[in-house]
């Protein structure tokens, strides 16, 4: 087995990143942003979202998905807090600050479980807060039908 090294990270990073912008983005499905640096979660959710009709974009840190955001804006956000570059609750701050993209419905999905992150998520303007270690990928998914069907 190779030694583990920036090299062999990136060439793998440079993979799955290009595994994961793959689907084409089509006008007539739900588009769902998906900003998690976890791999494994993020290739879950893609999978389940796009199984369901969803279209997913996956952005590994909040710099990427701040940048993704410069183009139309997607059906609904579903945010990590926890990222390299640019924070969550930066990300968060962002989009609810920019006019295009204030009434787009984002949904923490976070290890922080503290009631002061929490609050300031929901202050923030987050549709709703799930912890990571509390919700399925099943039920995510039923709940981003549930917010996509209201809008």
């Amino acid at each position: 087995m190779p030694p583990h090294n920036k090299r062999n990270s990136k060439s793998s990073y440079e993979r799955f990143n290009r595994e994961l912008t793959i689907t084409p983005i089509s006008s007539s499905a739900p588009i769902v942003y998906i900003i998690e640096d976890n791999a494994f979660l993020s290739k879950l959710l893609k999978k389940k979202l796009e199984d369901e009709g969803f279209v997913s974009r996956v952005f590994i840190d909040g710099q990427e998905g701040l940048d993704a955001l410069a183009g139309d804006p997607p059906d609904l956000i579903l945010l990590d807090l926890i990222l390299p570059k640019v924070d969550g609750f930066e990300v968060l701050k962002h989009i609810k600050e920019t006019p295009v993209f204030k009434d787009v419905p984002v949904l923490i999905l976070s290890n922080l479980g503290q009631n002061q992150d929490v609050n300031r998520g929901l202050k923030l303007g987050a549709t709703a807060y799930f912890v990571k270690s509390d919700v399925g990928v099943h039920d995510l998914v039923k709940e981003i039908k549930k917010r996509l069907s209201r809008s």
